[in-house]
């Protein structure tokens, strides 16, 4: 999805909040998050940073590698420390 197509998407459903007589910044956040993104600080908070981090392979006391596959569970943990997370629903 590109830049311009999310920006159409949130204005769509700013107009169908403001329509409905709801909140314009619930509907927009609503919008970014079905559309599969999130908001995230442009700089990664320590915490961010620490929920990212990957143990690499070992064999023995040496480093055979960085898991490439462990990369998108530490992404996820990553964005799940963010400040703006989702809140869990109950």
């Amino acid at each position: 999805m590109t830049r311009a197509e999310l920006l159409t998407l949130v204005r769509s459903a700013i107009h169908a909040a403001e329509d409905a007589g709801r909140p314009r910044h619930e509907a927009a956040l609503a919008a970014i998050e079905a559309a599969g993104c999130v908001v995230v600080p442009r700089e990664a908070t320590r915490e961010m940073l620490g929920a990212m981090y990957v143990t690499p392979d070992f064999c023995g006391r040496h480093i055979i590698r960085h898991s490439v596959d462990k990369l998108p569970e530490a992404y996820r943990a990553m964005l799940a420390a963010s400040p703006y997370a989702q809140e869990p629903k109950a």
